[in-house]
């Protein structure tokens, strides 16, 4: 099977048509010397996009992969929970606060900024250093915010939204809530804290006793 690069997961489907290339083959075969042109359309790679981490890209990017290899990464991210368990929703304050959570199958890293949120895949976890290792960052399919794009219609009960993965939380966004999936991994409370500062979002979490200052995070290029 073929797995996406970035999460390893089979949920795949291709973006770029094959009938579209016949058509313009086609359509290259009634012109002068289309003969001889008429295979380009087929050079281009095929695209694909991931169901799961939004990922696109080109098809040879694809990992092949059979059932046993698939067996094994999946035992290994079932032992990584499990090690996260005692720090899962807690808070580490690193250059910036960052959430251990989990959604849509992954275990993540929610990091909070004073000017947007940031959503990290735990690749790994090392106990014996209390080190996250990270990778990523998910856009599509994973939006945490829903800001209000627009003034509401004249006569209209309905406002407008549009969701985005990282939002500028300024004044202008105050109104900005958290999505379905944004609540599964922040809760209101830390959400309206962080619309008052960093501060106010750090002192809130002391005083629950959610921050963990000996956790450190580690940036895989990889």
């Amino acid at each position: 099977m073929k797995v996406c690069p970035e999460c390893y997961s089979d949920s795949i489907e291709r973006t770029s048509s094959v009938g579209l290339r016949v058509v313009i083959c086609i359509i290259l075969l009634f012109i002068p010397y289309g003969l001889f042109i008429c295979w380009i359309p087929f050079v281009f790679p095929h695209t694909y996009r991931c169901n799961i981490c939004g990922k696109e890209g080109k098809e040879e990017e694809l990992i092949g992969m059979d059932w046993r290899e698939k067996e094994i990464l999946l035992e290994k991210q079932k032992v990584m929970e499990k090690n996260l368990e005692p720090i899962m929703g807690k808070w580490l304050k690193a250059e910036n606060l960052y959430k251990v959570t989990k959604g849509k199958g992954h275990l993540l890293l929610l990091q909070a900024t004073e000017e947007k949120f940031k959503l990290l895949r735990i690749v790994d976890y090392l106990p014996e250093t209390n080190t996250i290792k990270v990778k990523g960052e998910f856009t599509k399919g994973f939006e945490v915010l829903t800001p209000k794009s627009a003034e509401p219609e004249a006569n209209s009960t309905v406002d407008k939204y549009e969701p985005i993965a990282g939002i500028n939380v300024t004044p202008k966004l105050t109104e900005a809530t958290l999505t379905a999936f944004g609540q599964q991994l922040i809760t209101e409370e830390e959400f309206s804290a962080l619309k008052d500062g960093m501060g106010k979002l750090q002192q809130l979490l002391e005083e629950n006793k959610l921050l963990n200052d000996s956790l450190k995070v580690l940036l895989c290029t990889r």
